[in-house]
């Protein structure tokens, strides 16, 4: 006969290992946010990081190398978002990997591209943010590139 196992519950109504769970995800959220802060974008976007951890986890699970994410086609400002959220996720899994420069460099380039087939606002804050990010950076290696990208004025 097999033995029972007794979870115990919490004063909440939660198991302990659902609570141990829980802080888990917590931690890792702010070890994220401190991440993206010394990356440079800044205290905004770093609280702005739990609404895009999730598309860019799934999207770093659907694309697993640089020429995969590279083949993908952008022809709309959704498109672009997207493949700018799967470009700084491969940049974040592979931080010390050669192309995660490249990487960086193509998800400011997803970024323009979203604004100049939008034209939102929304959309040339992130573009503005991403290149201010990259261009802090100690070992950004194409800061010529991204300058390139920088847009001219607010809209």
């Amino acid at each position: 006969m097999e033995e029972a196992v007794v979870v115990p519950r919490t004063t909440t109504g939660t198991t302990s290992r659902e609570e141990g769970r829980a802080a888990a995800k917590r931690e890792q959220d702010k070890q994220d946010k401190d991440r993206y802060r010394e990356d440079g974008a800044g205290e905004k976007a770093a609280d702005e990081l739990r609404l895009d951890d999730q598309p860019r986890r799934k999207a770093l699970a659907d694309a697993e190398t640089f020429e995969g994410i590279a083949a993908r086609s952008m022809q709309t400002a959704a498109e672009a978002r997207q493949q700018r959220r799967v470009w700084r996720a491969f940049a974040d899994a592979h931080r010390h990997d050669p192309q995660a420069d490249e990487a960086r460099v193509r998800a400011v380039e997803a970024a323009a591209l979203a604004y100049r087939l939008s034209g939102e606002p929304a959309d040339w804050q992130t573009l503005e943010n991403d290149v201010r990010a990259y261009l802090k950076r100690s070992d950004a290696q194409q800061k010529e590139r991204v300058r390139q990208l920088a847009p001219a004025s607010r809209p």
